[in-house]
């Protein structure tokens, strides 16, 4: 259960990286570039949920970076 609440706050990290580049000002498309590293680790983290120690070392690296 708890992999779950980690893996959905990575996913809601995806909009919030981008919503920050906008509101500070560096553009939609630098904005697009930050959220777009997070967002791969967040594919990546929901890929199989059977493994997981992946899961986890997927999500904390993307919750990381």
């Amino acid at each position: 259960m708890r992999h779950r609440t980690l893996s959905t706050l990575l996913r809601v990290h995806v909009l919030a990286v981008f919503c920050f580049g906008l509101v500070v000002g560096r553009g939609i498309i630098a904005s697009l570039e930050g959220a777009g590293i997070v967002a791969v680790f967040a594919c990546l983290a929901s890929t199989d949920p059977t493994r997981r120690r992946f899961v986890s070392g997927m999500t904390a690296v993307g919750l990381l970076s």
